[in-house]
């Protein structure tokens, strides 16, 4: 057999072009409340009611994350959690979800995509004439985000510079 080509190095150490960050624990990133209404829907069919949902998410950081070297992208795993209420048709019920992401994310996470899927559990799956089949639905997510700071102007006899930064996101 004539193997054409360079040869391969037994010896030479391989560089993973990640590197795995440091172990860290749960960290809550931002928590809020949601509101929605239902709409024409981008896949799959349209729901048969108008629905309105009202609740609190959290996402948190999950201890594990990778970094690429080059770049210094940031590719974390984090989960995603709300609990609120659905509503339609005269019909209201306790929604629950736990929705697990991958977040790609700047250096700096100026501006990040967070995707996953997961599930949600409700309290009620019958809506008026709306029927989700089941009381356990699969759901999924895909949010970009942008993070900013904002310098607020503070009177000089103020000596602490750091308290005049205030930081925010935007969802889309």
């Amino acid at each position: 057999m004539v193997s054409v080509g360079p040869s391969p190095q037994l010896d030479a150490p391989r560089e993973f072009p990640f590197r795995e960050d440091q172990s860290r624990p749960l960290t809550l990133i931002r928590i809020g409340p949601r509101v929605g209404v239902s709409g024409k829907s981008l896949i799959g069919k349209d729901q048969k009611e108008e629905f309105q949902q009202y609740d609190v998410a959290g996402l948190f950081g999950l201890p594990w994350g990778w970094q690429e070297r080059a770049t210094g992208m940031k590719l974390d795993m984090r989960l995603l959690s709300s609990a609120g209420e659905l509503a339609a048709a005269g019909d209201a019920g306790l929604m629950v979800t736990f929705v697990p992401c991958l977040a790609l994310s700047s250096p700096d996470e100026m501006v990040s995509i967070d995707v996953g899927g997961g599930a949600a559990f409700f309290s009620n799956y019958k809506y008026g004439v709306q029927n989700f089949d089941g009381l356990v639905q699969i759901v999924g997510t895909a949010q970009p985000a942008l993070a900013w700071t904002c310098i607020s102007l503070k009177s000089t006899t103020d000596s602490d510079p750091a308290s005049a930064t205030r930081s925010s996101v935007m969802h889309f």
